[in-house]
């Protein structure tokens, strides 16, 4: 039988460079062979960052230009993994692998991905560096609340479910039972986090990646609500948390947002940390599916 092709992306930017080499080293390494990597650096530069990670051996490296006046951070984000997804199909791969370049996990993840065999399956990876609360990126669904944010999980529900996992494989669940009984710790949720999270080839076909025309965070959002909408299931495996490097964003929405108005970190920080009285310049959700807008915008379903 013929090996699955599997592609391995991430958009990408000079604010990583600290990292990007022990991601680069860490995918290489990983121990499934038939595998490529390519990113999609978007550094707001000359061209000097792109040049650099063209001398990576084996690395596939494509370059979004990108204007900061004229389009949002996240919508730049949506059109550098559009560009990956499309590739991916293009190129005829089996699998998309998403995993972000400050993100390491195990060098048997493809492997032990792949087994699951689900539309969509991740691993646990965490969003908001410290000293700010790090919340798992799993999503019980796609609603944004006002006060709150987006619908996450939290780490007390996660640990229940591995609890409960492990009394299930000893037998003493006491009537508990998984979502998937081959697989006690998967947990079939909404969405995993696209930084760590294994597609098949046809979930990439019948979605797309594309900015929010308002909200101010998760240039995924949409991605998640197309791939639910086609009921092309999601699942995340909560017995293994992927390392997640991550950097502060205020330096990047300071200095590469400029001319956006009021546009600042204290926005992104109290809107996504729960604070109900922030001065946000976008409209305040109240729980609306955001799959709402998509129509609305006048993206087709199909």
């Amino acid at each position: 039988m013929e090996m699955k092709k599997i592609l391995i992306g991430a958009p990408t930017s000079q604010r990583h460079e600290y990292v990007f080499d022990e991601w680069y080293n860490n995918c290489r390494n990983f121990s499934y062979p038939n595998k490529d990597i390519i990113v999609v650096e978007t550094t707001n530069d000359n061209g000097a960052y792109y040049r650099k990670l063209k001398k990576y051996e084996g690395l596939i490296v494509l370059r979004y230009k990108w204007n900061p006046k004229k389009e949002r951070l996240m919508n730049m984000l949506a059109s550098a993994r559009e560009i990956i997804r499309k590739y991916c199909v293009e190129h005829g791969y089996d699998y998309l692998f998403w995993l972000d370049t400050d993100t390491i996990p195990p060098q048997d993840s493809i492997e032990r991905l792949m087994n699951y065999d689900k539309d969509q399956v991740g691993f646990l990876v965490h969003v908001y560096p410290e000293p700010f609360p790090q919340r798992p990126a799993v999503f019980h669904s796609g609603f944004v609340i006002s006060g709150y944010g987006l619908d996450y999980y939290n780490w007390k529900e996660i640990e229940e479910w591995k609890q409960n996992a492990a009394k299930w494989q000893t037998g003493d669940a006491n009537g508990w039972k998984p979502d998937d009984e081959k697989f006690p710790f998967l947990k079939k949720v909404y969405a995993s986090a696209i930084g760590c999270l294994l597609v098949k080839r046809k979930v990439m076909e019948n979605t797309k990646f594309v900015g929010h025309p308002t909200f101010v965070n998760g240039e995924d959002l949409w991605y998640y609500a197309w791939a639910d909408d086609k009921k092309f299931e999601a699942w995340c495996d909560f017995s293994l948390r992927a390392t997640h490097k991550n950097t502060h964003w205020d330096k990047l929405v300071v200095q590469e947002m400029e001319g956006k108005g009021k546009f600042s970190w204290n926005i992104i920080q109290g809107w996504d940390l729960g604070t109900k009285d922030v001065d946000v310049l976008e409209p305040k959700y109240d729980k609306r599916s955001v799959y709402r807008d998509i129509e609305k915008a006048g993206f087709p379903r199909k």
